[in-house]
Order: structure tokens, then C-alpha cells, then sequence
């Protein structure tokens, strides 16, 4: 079948129910559409039939007889959530997506996908990232921004989260791609991220609503981060860390790999250093990710000047107390000690601070950057 065949709401409706049916995978559910020339016409089919054509499971062939009823009831549900769904075989289905292996069925999504995100890099990492990691990775996806690409990223905590936001401050687009239901809050610390990517960008996810954050979910959501993309850029990983499964993916689907080297006695980096042993691109800044990745936008074109990083148009006593606060938490008595000033004077600063916006202050007398 034409991948790009327009499709009927019927039909439509059809797809979205075997997306929704436990036991019917993306890759069996394009083996049913195959078979049966239609969604439509599989759902409408015997079970006896569904089982020998299709080798689809009795138990979920019987699940599969009320699918529609389901497939209603999120539609429903999507629109009072303000998302969309997009099905395998529409013209607006990300055409670098629908080139791997097993692209999902259905992608669930808020904000809004567009055609300049073809153009798109991911930006990977550790959840238990170093300051120097999150810098880095934040520039690298200012400076992506500024040459036009999206960046893709996971949402998570550390290095995804700073490239997302990165993206953000560089004006840029982003996509994040969930290994929950669009309206599960995970991570909550990043729900505030969350609502700025989906007015500049878009939210996605295969797992329809409800879906909590399953651990087996997240290898499985990393295969749409790596099929969004040219190229994917490993900015801080542990051995174990599962942006090396990203990576890995990447690889299977003739993506450009990329990692960014960092002190060889960081365990942090041993992840990333060995991709950098097996081949993969070293890359130090967004400039480096465009010539491997697009050079052409190098011809005659400059990245836009550096803006300002938070906190430096602050005058030098508020300036010396906001460099103490550290992207983690770290302890009003701490922050004190270490400006060696009276603890009424920097306490009245870490106030100003936090009414200006510039760092947050948590249970326990903790403070953070924002």
C-alpha cells in the first residue's frame, strides 16, 4: 500500500484502533493493513482469518473486535486535551520516521510538527549530568538553533532537558519525545519545560494517553528520537546510560553519530568516549554539527552573536552571590561560607535572586538556578 495513499476517516479510525490494541505492534500492524489491504478490512475480518493471514494471536484478535470503541474514546479524549494524532501512511507523517524499521502506527502529539523539521539533530545524555555538561550541551543547542535545525531530545532530566532548553533561548524549535502518555507529568520537574516546548514546538509520543512512564518504555520511545533525525549528539553518557541505545539506533538507521569529549576521569564520560573510540564524530559545538551534518549552511553564514548568558548584567555584589548558585541544589550556609560576607547581606541577595527569576530556592533552604 502507498504509504502516502490519502486516508478516509474510516480508515483513519481503523488504524488508530490496531495502534491501540494490546499485542499489535507497529510492525504487525503494518503486516494486518498488508494483508487484509486495509486497517479497515482487517478490523472487519474473523479471528480464524486475522490468525492465518496475519499470524495474529487469537487473545488479540479477540481485543482487536473493540478497538474501534477505544480508538473513539482517545480521539475524544485528545481533543479535549488540545493534541492531535497522526497515522502512519498521512501526508504530514514525519517522512524521516516512516524510513525505519517499525515506525509507530500513530504518533500522539501537542504543539505543532513542521516542514523545517527535517532538519533535526538529537541531543542526548546522562540524567545525572555535571555543570559543565549542561552548559555545553545548552550552547551547543543555542548555537544548532541559530543554523536552523530542530533539536530533538527526551525530556528527561540533565542533558535532555538542556537541550531543550538551549533550543528554546536560541529561538529555535524543539521536539520532545515522551515514554508516557502526553498527559502524564514526568518528570515533573520539567513540567514547565514541557508547556514552553509545546508552544514552540512539539511534544510527541506513540503511548496513548494514560500511559505511565514504564521503564521499558523509554529504549522503545528512543528509536523515535533516533528515526526524527539526521544525526544524533551524545553529550555526556555513562556506560549504562540509555543514550547510548539512542546512539546504537542511530547507527542501525544511517544516522550520523556524534559525541562531545570531556575529562577522562569523569565516569560520566566513559559512555561517550567509548563512541568516540568506535567511530563516532568528536564534536565541540553546534558549528562542528553543521559542517558534518549540513555544510552547505556554512557557505557565507555566521552563527548569530552570543547572547548574553543570565545573571551577567548584574551588578558585582549580586553577580558574585548568583555565580555561587550551582545548577544543583546547594545550602544557604554553603552559598554564605563561600562568599565570606555577613549572612544577613547574602541572604537579602539570594531574596533579589529569586524575585528576579534567576535561581529557585527548594524545601530545606536549597537553592538552584532556574
Amino acid at each position: 500500500m502507498d504509504q502516502t495513499t490519502t486516508i478516509s476517516p474510516g480508515e483513519r479510525l481503523a488504524r488508530l484502533a490496531l495502534s491501540l490494541t494490546e499485542g499489535v505492534g507497529p510492525v504487525l500492524g503494518r503486516k494486518l493493513i498488508s494483508a487484509f489491504s486495509s486497517a479497515e478490512a482487517a478490523l472487519e475480518a474473523g479471528a480464524e482469518d486475522l490468525e492465518t493471514q496475519a499470524g495474529l494471536p487469537r487473545e488479540a484478535a479477540v481485543r482487536l473486535q473493540v478497538g474501534l470503541r477505544r480508538a473513539e474514546a482517545e480521539l475524544e479524549a485528545l481533543e479535549r486535551l488540545g493534541g492531535w494524532v497522526i497515522l502512519w501512511g498521512e501526508a504530514d507523517y514525519p517522512e524521516a520516521l516512516s524510513q525505519i524499521y517499525g515506525p509507530p502506527l500513530a504518533l500522539f502529539g501537542l504543539g505543532r510538527l513542521r516542514a523545517e523539521d527535517n532538519r533535526a539533530v538529537a541531543l542526548v545524555g546522562s540524567r545525572q549530568a555535571t555543570d559543565y555538561g549542561r552548559r555545553t550541551t545548552r550552547q551547543m543547542a543555542k548555537d544548532l538553533a541559530w543554523f536552523g535545525a530542530t533539536i530533538v531530545s527526551g525530556l528527561a532530566v540533565g542533558i535532555d532537558a538542556a537541550a531543550h532548553e538551549g533550543a528554546l533561548k536560541g529561538g529555535g524549535r524543539t521536539i520532545a519525545v515522551l515514554g508516557c502518555g502526553l498527559d502524564v507529568d514526568y518528570p515533573r520537574e520539567n513540567l514547565k519545560l514541557k508547556g514552553l516546548i509545546a508552544e514552540q514546538g512539539a511534544i510527541l509520543t506513540e503511548f496513548p494517553l494514560g500511559s505511565d512512564p514504564a521503564a521499558w518504555r523509554f529504549p522503545v520511545r528512543n528509536r523515535i528520537i533516533a528515526g526524527l533525525v539526521r544525526g544524533v549528539v551524545v553529550g555526556e553518557a555513562s556506560p549504562s546510560s540509555g543514550s547510548l541505545i539512542t546512539a546504537r539506533l542511530a547507527l542501525d538507521f544511517g544516522r550520523t553519530v556524534m559525541a562531545v569529549p570531556g575529562p577522562v576521569s569523569d565516569r560520566r564520560r566513559e559512555g561517550t568516549h567509548q563512541l568516540i573510540r568506535e567511530g563516532a564524530v568528536l564534536v565541540a559545538s553546534g558549528r562542528d554539527v553543521v559542517q558534518e551534518l549540513w555544510p552547505e549552511a556554512l557557505a557565507g553564514a555566521e552563527p548569530r552573536p552570543l547572547a548574553a548568558e543570565p545573571g551577567q548584567d548584574l551588578e558585582p555584589g549580586l553577580k558574585a552571590v548568583f555565580d555561587l548558585v550551582e545548577a544543583a541544589p546547594r545550602h544557604a550556609d554553603e552559598i554564605i561560607r563561600a562568599a565570606a560576607r555577613p549572612p544577613e547581606e547574602i541572604l537579602g541577595r539570594l531574596l533579589d535572586l529569586e524575585l528576579r527569576g534567576l535561581i529557585r530556592q527548594l524545601p530545606g533552604q536549597l537553592f538552584v538556578k532556574s
